[in-house]
């Protein structure tokens, strides 16, 4: 997602759409997103890791309970994926 926002301002900028600024725009968004996403879930993936007794973690952990659904069931899988948009910003 990193990459198609960074490829659409500086099309944007080649284009004459958008000013160099769009740049900095772009730098703010992403640091909001690191901070209040991809950290937050990426801290949380390391403790599942080490905090797991791992003959048991997939019936006890409900986040791993609902990955192993979605291997099944298209509906949970498409919900996980769409949860993924969080990450998207439209710099238009």
């Amino acid at each position: 997602m990193d990459v198609g926002g960074l490829s659409d301002c500086l099309e944007g900028i080649y284009s004459g759409q958008a000013r160099d600024s769009i740049l900095d725009v772009y730098d703010t968004v992403r640091r909001a997103k690191y901070n209040e996403v991809v950290n937050p879930v990426s801290t949380g993936n390391i403790r599942l890791l080490f905090e797991q007794n791992p003959e048991t973690a997939l019936d006890e952990n409900e986040f791993l309970k609902t990955c192993k659904k979605a291997e099944m069931d298209p509906e949970v899988g498409a919900a996980q994926r769409k949860a993924a948009n969080v990450l998207q910003y439209d710099f238009r």
